[in-house]
């Protein structure tokens, strides 16, 4: 580590305190000037948090159902998924439409 000699030649707690904010700040400097490039997802104006929330539960039901290994226990978090996963959908699908036909998007 090429900052092991600047580590051992701290005596107090201030020149510790020092050399971890200009570690922080090297770190900051470091990620801020490292952008992936990458442009950010395209914004739908139907999107809102309702949609995410329900978005976020069904991936949780979706994971859970496949961790699950009991036949029983997989079967009942299945039907659940698949429950929650249509109500997903039918959310989608009726903003969109909605905000396609009558123009009444917000966000």
């Amino acid at each position: 580590m090429a900052n092991a000699p600047a580590l051992l030649s701290l005596n107090t707690k201030v020149q510790l305190e020092e050399w971890i904010h200009r570690w922080e700040k090297f770190l900051r400097h470091a990620c801020k000037s490292c952008d992936s490039g990458r442009a950010p997802f395209p914004r739908v104006p139907w999107w809102d948090r309702e949609l995410e929330t329900q978005r976020k539960k069904t991936r949780a039901l979706r994971a859970r159902f496949m961790r699950c290994h009991h036949p029983s226990e997989r079967l009942l978090r299945r039907q659940i998924y698949k429950r929650e996963l249509a109500r997903y959908k039918y959310l989608m699908k009726q903003k969109s439409r909605q905000c396609l036909l009558c123009g009444a998007c917000s966000n």
